[in-house]
């Protein structure tokens, strides 16, 4: 049976075994709000971290495709601006070995003008001439900058750029030298395009 504990001072009892089940009862109560509370910080805390981790992952991802379509847009524009500038290198060459040629059927066509004809002939093509090969020039070193000179191909482009400014100013024709520039840029091309879809 129940054990009943008199209290001084009158007929009132208290109930000892009613009382601790109550207790008990009491502290299981807030044992469990203790441990839902601490499962619920640890939980969100969690959670929090995992969204967080999940975040910069996606941030890192995200700065990572805007390096490598950086990296592709670098590239690509590289090659656009080589293969413009040797294309217009090829030009300049065979504009210079034009009027080269020009100058030379000119010769016999220029001794039956008088002296100052002859002076504003030859002061035209002199300007024309000195124009191109300033153009020359000028796009030669252009592509030298652009190219790797580490690089056996760059070296071996870069040595058939620098023949044709030569061939180009000596009257000889520069066809079968330009014609090689275009054969030696194509790998080199193809390379860095196959860079460039690798990064994409």
């Amino acid at each position: 049976g129940q054990i009943r504990t008199p209290i001084a001072g009158g007929d009132n009892y208290f109930d000892r075994g009613g009382d601790v089940v109550t207790l008990s009862s009491f502290f299981i109560t807030a044992l469990i709000i203790v441990v839902t509370t601490i499962f619920t910080f640890k939980s969100s805390r969690n959670t929090s971290i995992s969204q967080e981790r999940i975040a910069k992952e996606r941030d890192l991802g995200e700065t990572e495709r805007l390096r490598a379509e950086k990296r592709a847009s670098n590239r690509q524009e590289w090659i656009n601006t080589l293969r413009s500038d040797l294309a217009a290198y090829v030009g300049a060459a065979m504009n210079s070995w034009n009027l080269h040629q020009m100058q030379a059927g000119r010769a016999s066509y220029q001794q039956s003008l008088n002296d100052e004809l002859t002076w504003q002939e030859s002061s035209k093509w002199a300007y024309e001439y000195n124009l191109s090969l300033r153009e020359l020039q000028r796009l030669r070193a252009k592509i030298k900058l652009l190219l790797n000179p580490t690089e056996f191909e760059s070296k071996e482009l870069m040595i058939l750029v620098d023949n044709v400014a030569t061939v180009a100013t000596s009257g000889r024709s520069v066809i079968s030298e330009c014609n090689l520039i275009i054969e030696a840029s194509q790998p080199i091309l193809k390379k860095e395009w196959e860079k460039v879809k690798a990064l994409q």
